[in-house]
């Protein structure tokens, strides 16, 4: 599932870097609440999906980091370069299977 995503954001120009606490978290997520794998794509999808629209939109590569503050997964997102007004992200979602 992070292969695919990973790929998916290298697609449009961006680094996707997910920190193993975030991993071990979202895995002990989906444990507890019995959901698996699905349950993990979920999880993740859910607390990077803006960010990426956004830097997919915005700029035309960058880097998205993933990672634990606290015990909260948060995500942050470093954009490099306009992305020119003609140019369209590519109709991929980190979100789709």
């Amino acid at each position: 599932m992070i292969g695919r995503l990973t790929r998916e954001f290298e697609e449009e120009g961006f680094e996707l870097q997910v920190e193993e606490p975030v991993i071990q978290q979202i895995v002990a997520e989906s444990l507890k609440r019995e959901t698996g794998a699905r349950g993990l794509q979920q999880v993740l999808t859910r607390h990077i999906e803006n960010a990426a629209f956004e830097s997919f939109a915005e700029a035309s590569s960058g880097r998205v980091r993933v990672y634990l503050d606290s015990g909260a997964i948060k995500v942050e997102a470093q954009v490099q370069g306009e992305r020119p007004k003609d140019e369209e992200p590519s109709e991929a979602s980190p979100e789709e299977s």
